[in-house]
């Protein structure tokens, strides 16, 4: 068996996720999450790009046009994780954190501001979603 480093990242979406089809016509969708730590009192952000791939990216979409999977929505990813190196605009060296997503549970809507500006959470109820990374098919019951 090959070895293989699995992550499991959990935070806000960034943005509204983008789905987009292969030349092939394979469904993918990709968003991005922030997370932060702090070390010796300074935060620290990494930015986490995840692409999502065929059924699970469709049953994703399906969530975001009905206005839950969108910036400010929390999600867990597990997936391979893989860093690539690129150099931006200004000629520097970066690093992108890039999640080949497995599964990705999407645990909340994304809060609304209350009519006082007040952090609330959505009227909507809030699904529980997860989807496995191949099809319905192999589940037990």
């Amino acid at each position: 068996m090959a070895n293989r480093a699995t992550i499991t990242v959990v935070g806000y979406l960034a943005g509204d996720p983008e789905t987009r089809f292969t030349p092939n016509g394979q469904n993918m969708m990709t968003f991005s999450i922030p997370t932060s730590t702090k070390r010796n009192g300074e935060e620290l952000t990494s930015w986490w790009r995840c692409t999502v791939w065929g059924k699970q990216a469709e049953g994703l979409d399906s969530l975001a046009q009905q206005g839950l999977m969108v910036k400010g929505a929390i999600v867990q990813v597990t997936g391979r994780v893989d860093a690539r190196e690129y150099t931006d605009n200004n000629g520097n060296k970066r690093t992108s954190l890039d999640v080949n997503a497995d599964n990705v549970t999407f645990l909340a809507p994304p809060r609304q501001q209350d009519g006082q500006g007040q952090q609330g959470r959505q009227q909507r109820p809030t699904p529980a979603f997860n989807m496995p990374p191949e099809s319905f098919d192999e589940v037990p019951f």
